[in-house]
């Protein structure tokens, strides 16, 4: 696991709730200097996030909306969030 993207997703998950594309785009435009192929650093981000969740250090909630019911969407928030699924 690549230290410095795991201590940046760890900075940008610490304020609360963040969106899997946006936490994915900041870490990319961060990354961006320091990789010179963006694929070998897509998939190095993939498999930090899946050890990060798998180790418990965040926590990935996965949704669909109703209208893009094709697209799984995902909220990612620091480690120790209590979240509760309430229908009104």
């Amino acid at each position: 696991m690549n230290q410095d993207i795991r201590n940046l997703i760890l900075e940008l998950v610490a304020s609360g709730p963040i969106k899997g594309v946006e936490l994915a785009a900041k870490v990319a435009k961060e990354n961006a200097l320091a990789t010179e192929r963006a694929e070998d650093s897509c998939c190095e981000y993939h498999n930090t996030i899946e050890t990060m969740v798998d180790d418990g250090e965040i926590i990935e909630v996965e949704y669909t909306l109703p209208t893009l019911d094709y697209c799984i969407k995902s909220l990612y928030f620091p480690a120790g969030t209590e979240i509760e699924v309430r229908r009104i």
